[in-house]
């Protein structure tokens, strides 16, 4: 059955928070297109739930080039931001990390449109199978 470009774009865009989160040591719980969510936990540093907040919109911009409008995302990651910080380098190094994982936002991606939901186990183990890899 052919994908809309609404499903593409909500897939890479939760794939982009999901693989962030796991490659930054959060814990993902699940990742869905119907709900349009990713749950992970916030454990560590603030910078890196911003960087995940972000990185949905950056990853989505693989399917369309415009942007993607997340503007609850971008609110969150401002309401996490300390005084004196600002979001610009929060911006850039997420736009960093989605092009360096982009391989694997692509394999979720792909996973997720497939089955529309995905636990955290089912994220880790494909960013285990792409990531390992590169580590070497």
């Amino acid at each position: 059955m052919p994908v809309s470009k609404k499903e593409e774009l909500c897939a890479y865009h939760e794939a982009g928070h999901a693989v962030l989160a796991v490659i930054l040591g959060m814990p993902v719980e699940s990742v869905s297109m119907k709900d349009r969510v990713t749950k992970y936990k916030v454990e560590g540093k603030i910078r890196d739930s911003i960087l995940v907040s972000l990185a949905g919109a950056f990853a989505a911009q693989h399917i369309d080039k415009m942007g993607l409008t997340a503007a609850d995302d971008l609110y969150k990651a401002k309401r996490l931001l300390i005084e004196g910080e600002n979001i610009e380098s929060f911006e850039r190094e997420a736009k960093r990390l989605v092009k360096k994982h982009k391989k694997i936002i692509h394999a979720v991606a792909l996973e997720l449109l497939s089955k529309n939901c995905l636990t955290g186990e089912e994220v880790k183990r494909i960013v285990d199978i792409h990531f390992l890899p590169q580590q070497t």
